[in-house]
């Protein structure tokens, strides 16, 4: 059993389907959130290379999150819903990336900084506030790539489960129609015909 065959619950408590909607709106205000702020950032004098990556990345993925929740709630066909779990899953990939190379710059560049913070000012305890930062960007990309997986194997578990209904579905109609090639909507007809027949044979009788 793989891990998204493990995943039946969102946060260890919430149903898949609505663990996935709350997914789908909870990136959907954060994206937005985003994109404003890279968008005024950009429009100032200061800004970096980083900050156009980032926009860019998520101005791309917004339309992604609108199509996944759309699916979600409207549509539920499980080819849709997994075309919304790839895609999410290339989100989560770039997301993870960028918060794996965050930790690694935040450490690498750590003896640097703090050099170059007790040059400018040595009344300053560099290392105290660097160490600081350091435990806040780690702690918050550590948490980003645990809950991008977490999200990701959620849709991608919600995908699943809505194929194997779909084909449960499918399987039953045409064991109904193999037994003797009548559709099942066409049997209930029959049946019906004959029970009204049966009853207006009855008075006749009498």
């Amino acid at each position: 059993m793989n891990l998204v065959d493990k995943t039946t619950k969102c946060c260890g408590c919430v149903p898949l389907r609505g663990g996935v909607i709350f997914i789908t709106i909870f990136s959907l205000v954060g994206l937005t959130y985003i994109i404003l702020s890279d968008v005024l950032t950009v429009t100032s004098t200061d800004y970096s290379i980083g900050t156009v990556v980032d926009l860019i990345i998520s101005a791309l993925f917004l339309p992604v999150i609108i199509f996944g929740l759309f699916v979600t709630c409207f549509e539920k066909k499980s080819y849709l819903l997994r075309i919304y779990s790839i895609l999410y899953n290339a989100f989560a990939v770039i997301e993870i990336l960028d918060s794996l190379v965050a930790i690694f710059l935040i450490i690498a560049y750590r003896s640097p900084v703090v050099n170059e913070c007790y040059a400018s000012n040595l009344n300053f305890n560099c290392d105290r506030e660097y160490n600081r930062l350091e435990a806040q960007v780690i702690l918050i990309n550590v948490l980003i790539i645990f809950f991008m997986t977490h999200f990701a194997l959620v849709i991608a578990a919600y995908a699943a489960r809505r194929k194997n209904k779909e084909e449960k579905a499918s399987s039953t109609n045409n064991a109904l129609e193999s037994n003797d090639g009548t559709p099942p909507h066409k049997i209930l007809e029959n049946n019906d015909s004959s029970a009204h027949d049966v009853l207006r044979s009855v008075p006749a009788k009498c």
